[in-house]
């Protein structure tokens, strides 16, 4: 979290010595913010931050790749959770393996791991103005 930085606030005293009228050392705040101020951050911030986390830019290989992953485990899970519900006659179990399979898919292929991005897209470079107008 991000400490408060407002400078116009006035230091806060935990307490006064009674017979000298001095403040004692440890009392005295020396940011000038009260103790353990902490600044609540924009909505914008929140947006932007999470936005960052969850973006998880991958390339076209690594799309193509957590495509199939995807489709196997899921096949693989629904039968599974299918057996398990039916050998134990419970429609929990059924749904508490295939929640957990989803919960463990979505780790391995929600964030941007290393071998979703091993075939980086190389851009063309941007044609300059001169040779636009000669392509016409």
């Amino acid at each position: 979290m991000v400490w408060a930085q407002n400078k116009q606030r006035e230091p806060r005293q935990c307490y006064k010595k009674q017979n000298v009228g001095e403040e004692d050392d440890i009392s005295t705040n020396h940011n000038n913010l009260p103790p353990f101020t902490l600044a609540m951050p924009s909505l914008d911030e929140l947006k932007s931050k999470a936005n960052e986390i969850l973006e998880g830019k991958i390339d076209f290989e690594g799309q193509n790749k957590v495509e199939y992953i995807v489709r196997i485990w899921m096949t693989a899970a629904t039968i599974l959770s299918f057996v398990i519900g039916f050998a134990l006659q419970s429609l929990k179990a059924t749904f508490g393996a295939f929640s957990l399979s989803v919960i463990l898919l979505s780790v391995l292929v929600v964030p941007p791991w290393g071998a979703y991005n091993r075939h980086p897209v190389q851009w063309l470079p941007l044609k300059s103005q001169t040779e636009k107008e000669k392509s016409k």
